[in-house]
């Protein structure tokens, strides 16, 4: 898990708080807790906007987005990103990590 800070982790007083990847309590806190699983998890061939459209309005999509990421999770629509597009940053991340020529951290 990231031990940083990120933007849209939640905030106190005004300043933003750590991530942390035992507290799985924010989940609770977003959007998709009140749709259909199956807009977020679609099947192969539907389309994942409507998820996406919920993900830009929700409070912790980058949250969720970083957990995603950071555990590479390959299923649904986490953070607003399919898992392909997950996939991408994933691999940009590892690549800039190795000193990939032309690459830098997503």
């Amino acid at each position: 898990m990231s031990s940083g800070t990120a933007v849209g982790a939640g905030t106190r007083d005004g300043h933003p708080l750590p991530l942390d990847s035992t507290d799985h309590g924010w989940m609770a806190q977003g959007l998709c807790t009140r749709r259909d699983d199956v807009e977020f998890f679609p099947a192969k061939g539907r389309r994942s906007a409507p998820a996406k459209v919920v993900c830009q309005q929700c409070g912790v999509q980058l949250r969720c987005l970083d957990y995603a990421i950071t555990n590479e999770i390959a299923d649904g629509v986490w953070g607003g990103l399919s898992p392909q597009e997950r996939s991408t940053i994933v691999l940009r991340r590892r690549s800039a990590r190795a000193g990939g020529p032309g690459t830098s951290a997503v």
